[in-house]
């Protein structure tokens, strides 16, 4: 009798990876398409209509605008909406379209391998030019898809809590100023002395990576700051001072092109090709500058520019890594958690049970394992206005009435 086979599975933590450098990289693109857009405020459920969108104000749709932009108020009132929450609109998203359409997770994903938030994937962007790069999400497989959720650092939570209210609210406030109101007459805005970050508009992309004639595929969603005048997609900005003068500073300069480089890619992830940038000073926005994003990596100069090439790659690596070590050592019911921290030389791993880090709610999965039934208004015959449409189900027609089903 043959001896058993034993299958050896890693152990609950350790090493998972080195961390991306820019020295070490494979030739990688990154093809991106919004899919879909949508608005959602605090008290607002999804709202898909067209016209129900943040615009620039015209007046700021320029390439230069001087400007006396007061962010400070004496009744200022801030609502910040949690950043753990971003990752809930993105699956509520998925039921809509499930509940609406009928289709299954796949078809609704586009067939894509991962499904996450734009977040995650700015931090793997610039994983190659900061040493000390901080991340951390959690991998859960689900139906043969990858869902990736972005996970607060220790020092993230713990510089959350120093952080300067002034500046997140001017941030928020400048958005606020400078967008026309948002096209729907139902809508009721928050008063003028709110500045509310749960007003949002939401874009889902579908992303192909490519690389050595392989192909890995992302859904993922993102919070969209403004469209243009010519219907693009706007990143918007809030800069203390002149971003010129920070470059020419020697101990400013790198601090300012590790903050154009995001810029760069949080704009290049949803599609723009624009950056609304107000300069600052104090508690005024004095100027407006309108920035090519192209223009970015020249701006900065070669010494902190950066290659395209060298940071899709780092998604690659790190996301397949991270898929990879799932499908061979994670069981069922346990959820992978993956961590760079700024003073470690490699990636770690931890494996933990899903009743200590569930990302995926019973609501999802239940809404994704029941039936789906949908009214088809296009099934016409002579008794339907008499009895009403036909209904649908993933398993076919009804071939009985409305009535005759339900009795």
């Amino acid at each position: 009798m043959a001896p058993p086979v034993i299958i050896k599975r890693a152990s609950s933590n350790g090493r998972l990876m080195a961390k991306p450098n820019k020295a070490e990289y494979f030739d990688t693109t990154l093809s991106t398409f919004r899919i879909d857009r949508f608005f959602v405020g605090q008290y607002t459920p999804n709202n898909y209509s067209l016209p129900f969108k943040k615009r620039l104000d015209p007046q700021f749709d320029l390439c230069k605008v001087d400007a006396e932009i007061d962010l400070d108020s004496e009744n200022r009132e801030f609502l910040e909406k949690p950043l753990i929450l971003s990752f809930d609109v993105l699956l509520n998203y998925l039921i809509d379209q499930r509940r609406d359409t009928g289709k299954s997770l796949r078809q609704i994903v586009h067939g894509a391998h991962i499904v996450c938030r734009r977040g995650i994937l700015n931090k793997f962007v610039n994983a190659p030019y900061k040493k000390m790069i901080e991340f951390k999400f959690a991998v859960k497989c689900y139906q043969g898809i990858f869902f990736v959720k972005e996970l607060s650092t220790e020092s993230f939570i713990r510089g959350n809590t120093k952080h300067d209210p002034d500046s997140c609210f001017y941030f928020n406030n400048f958005k606020k100023q400078v967008l026309c109101p948002y096209g729907d007459d139902k809508y009721e805005a928050p008063p003028s002395h709110v500045v509310s970050t749960w007003e949002q508009m939401q874009g889902v992309y579908f992303c192909e990576l490519e690389s050595s004639h392989k192909k890995l595929k992302l859904f993922y969603g993102s919070e969209i700051d403004a469209f243009d005048k010519c219907n693009k997609v706007v990143e918007i900005k809030l800069q203390n001072g002149e971003i010129v003068t920070a470059l020419a500073n020697q101990t400013k300069a790198e601090k300012m092109a590790e903050k154009l480089r995001k810029w760069y890619f949080q704009t290049y992830l949803v599609g723009g090709d624009t950056i609304v940038a107000g300069c600052r000073q104090e508690n005024v926005v004095y100027k407006v500058n309108r920035i090519d994003k192209d223009l970015l990596p020249a701006i900065v100069g070669s010494e902190h520019t950066w290659d395209d090439n060298v940071s899709f790659s780092a998604i690659w690596k790190i996301l397949t890594s991270a898929c990879h070590f799932y499908q061979n050592n994670v069981a069922a019911k346990g959820t992978l958690i993956v961590e760079s921290r700024a003073f470690d030389q490699c990636i770690k791993y931890e494996i933990r049970h899903d009743g200590v880090d569930n990302i995926l709610p019973s609501h999802f999965k239940d809404a994704f394992e029941e039936k789906v039934t949908l009214i088809d208004k296009n099934a016409v015959d002579k008794d339907t206005f008499k009895n009403g449409h036909v209904l649908q189900t993933e398993n076919g027609w009804f071939d009985r009435r409305i009535g005759e089903t339900l009795e």
